[in-house]
């Protein structure tokens, strides 16, 4: 659960922060204002992460990057103090190849960055995200293994990514992929795969400063339906249907609770009789209109075929004509679909989200929606099979307090039982889902504990000596992995 980190150290020693001044300018290095004993320090370029780490490594201060453009939510600081490396100025984008499809970009580069520049370079490439803020980087989606709108036929954004350059907490730049090798970063292979030392660390084993990700290219026409389904188990089925036939780009299954999503609304909500229990959002795309009409044929029966074991589908709406409601909901109008769930004045997003096989998606959606509820909650729940239906995501959204909560007061008292409430139904939904076979790439810090006791001792142990390797003081990321820092 994102939330103030109580600090337990003495905080940033002057002398580190006069080095850092040194470095950068007193402008980079600023005070936390949410969050106790951390600096923020702004890196620009790969010589200031150098520099960083290098001052860092010599005064024994945890680190943390962060390249997220959602100031408030996620990792935010090492616990109990330290630094955390912003890398939203590192924001360019380096190459747009257009005859391997890829591009190489900076971790400040959001999703929307890159979506201008590639309508700047002539409309023949297009995004694999779906979903995603457009000021969220395409380095935090991409390194956390989240979904994308590719996920349907190649799985998590994770495996859209070809290469990386990241400076080690030795300082030394390393880079992976074809990358490493040849005059472009085309793909991964048939070198040794060292890319995965990077994906789902969290910042644990190295700063990626470049990551080159595959893109697609862009059809000529697109469709974009969504259809209420009686039962999310009837959507579920339909979406798996749709990711096996391989002719369509999206096909998520969105919360009941969609309408009011949609337009913003808040609060605990109760659905009601003859309700929708889920909607599947499908998009479609195509270069010539008969590819597009066989397409929506296709898509015809596999909602009846899905609709054989019980359930129904009913008629389909455009997010086109949800779009001409009211401003809030014009970005429905453009693929990628972007939910409106961003974070209010005073509360920050908290997700969790789970990779796992298709025949549990409704199980787990169904746990993960009861452990919330049972604490008097209402979360957001997004079901979509993935790479060609081999595995499915989960991903659940609920909103929480931020900021000081440590006085008597009635408000810091709500807002205490509140994060309360949050956090033990977060951690019943991981224990459920991890029960059902699942594996989380989303969740809170604290709840990490629980994904290492589920791996494999072998695969713990190899992941420990790898962190070592890496980082042998645990300097950066310090409490993932049960990697204690060294006192």
């Amino acid at each position: 659960m994102a939330r103030k980190l109580r600090s337990v150290s003495h905080g940033v020693e002057p002398k580190v922060r006069s080095a850092l001044v040194d470095l950068l300018g007193e402008a980079r290095v600023q005070p936390d204002p949410d969050l106790s004993e951390v600096l923020v320090v702004s890196a620009n370029a790969v010589s200031d992460v150098q520099g960083i780490l290098s001052i860092a490594r010599h005064n024994g201060v945890p680190c943390l990057p962060k390249a997220d453009g959602l100031p408030r939510r996620g990792l935010v600081a090492p616990e109990g103090g330290g630094l955390r490396i912003d890398l939203m100025g590192m924001n360019r984008v380096l190459e747009v190849n257009h005859s391997e499809r890829y591009a190489v970009i900076e971790p400040g580069v959001t999703w929307q960055h890159l979506a201008d520049r590639l309508a700047e370079d002539g409309r023949d490439l297009q995004l694999p995200t779906a979903a995603a803020p457009g000021h969220l980087s395409v380095w935090a989606s991409s390194l956390m293994d989240g979904a994308g709108g590719l996920a349907l036929s190649h799985g998590g954004l994770g495996r859209l990514v070809w290469g990386v350059e990241a400076v080690l907490v030795s300082g030394e730049v390393i880079r992976t992929g074809a990358g490493s090798a040849a005059g472009g970063w085309w793909g991964r292979g048939p070198l040794p795969d060292l890319t995965g030392l990077f994906l789902g660390w969290r910042g644990a084993t190295g700063l990626v400063t470049r990551l080159a990700i595959s893109l697609r290219a862009r059809k000529k026409h697109q469709r974009r339906l969504i259809f209420p389904a009686s039962h999310r188990r009837t959507a579920v089925a339909g979406a798996i249907r749709l990711s096996r036939e391989g002719l369509f780009d999206e096909a998520s299954v969105l919360p009941w609770t969609l309408p009011r999503v949609l337009m913003g609304l808040r609060g605990y909500f109760q659905r009601q009789q003859g309700e929708p229990e889920g909607y599947l959002h499908v998009d479609f795309t195509a270069d010539t209109l008969p590819e597009l009409e066989y397409k929506r044929l296709r898509l015809s029966n596999a909602l009846a075929q899905a609709s054989r074991r019980g359930g129904s589908f009913g008629h389909p709406v455009t997010l086109e004509d949800l779009a001409s409601m009211g401003e809030p909901l014009e970005g429905l109008r453009d693929l990628p679909l972007r939910l409106v769930i961003d974070e209010g004045d005073d509360e920050v997003l908290s997700g969790l989200g789970f990779h796992g096989p298709t025949s549990g998606l409704v199980d787990v959606a169904a746990q993960v929606e009861e452990a919330f509820e049972a604490q008097g909650l209402s979360a957001v729940i997004l079901v979509r099979p993935v790479h060609g239906a081999h595995s499915g995501i989960v991903h659940a959204f609920v909103a929480c307090p931020w900021g000081e909560c440590d006085t008597d007061s009635p408000e810091d008292r709500s807002k205490r039982e509140q994060l309360s409430r949050i956090g033990m139904a977060q951690e019943r939904g991981m224990e459920e889902a991890l029960e059902l076979g699942f594996v989380p790439h989303r969740y809170p810090p604290e709840l990490g504990r629980l994904v290492t006791a589920k791996m494999h001792p072998g695969s713990h142990r190899l992941a420990l000596r790898l962190r070592r390797l890496l980082d042998a003081e645990a300097l950066l990321d310090p409490a993932r992995w049960g990697l204690v820092r060294p006192a």
